[in-house]
């Protein structure tokens, strides 16, 4: 898993979107501390964006501390693909990761079969159901959701991305 990990990693810091923010995994929970009873069936990582010093590109306002504010609006902001009227706009960030990641996953399997003995869950680039697809469609690319009845390799609980593999 960490070596799967470590690829897409090195593939999502060259992708078009994310170039300017040089995202990076970092490891964090049972395994980096310790603590971990069982052999790992899964990883915990962040994903920080934008190194300490850029990230000081953005502040929060008292009146507003649900949103970031860009210190400036030019067109060199690291993030301006994400910057709308002047602050970050989190669920466009959100899916663009998600689907770049969905799209590095589709890419990489067979770099997994061949690298890891894991397989992704599923062969297909298109995931959502029918129904899911026809709401993606109506919001243009900033939708996320799905039921049941979609298959993904890319899912999210809260604001984290889940990879899913099978043996």
């Amino acid at each position: 898993m960490l070596l799967t990990c470590k690829e897409l990693e090195k593939r999502l810091i060259k992708s078009d979107s994310f170039v300017p923010l040089k995202p990076r995994f970092v490891l964090i929970g049972s395994i980096p501390e310790g603590t971990r009873l069982k052999p790992a069936t899964e990883l915990d990582l962040t994903c920080p964006l934008l190194t300490e010093t850029e990230q000081h590109d953005f502040y929060v306002r008292h009146d507003d501390p649900f949103n970031l504010y860009a210190n400036n609006n030019n067109d060199d902001h690291p993030a301006k693909e994400f910057i709308e009227h002047g602050k970050l706009n989190y669920e466009k960030l959100f899916v663009v990761f998600m689907t770049t990641l969905k799209k590095l996953l589709f890419e990489m399997k067979d770099w997994i079969e061949t690298n890891t003995n894991k397989r992704l869950s599923t062969g297909s680039a298109e995931m959502f159901c029918e129904k899911c697809q026809l709401i993606a469609n109506r919001y243009k690319g900033l939708y996320y959701q799905h039921c049941k009845n979609c298959k993904f390799s890319v899912t999210h609980t809260k604001m984290g991305a889940c990879l899913i593999f099978t043996c």
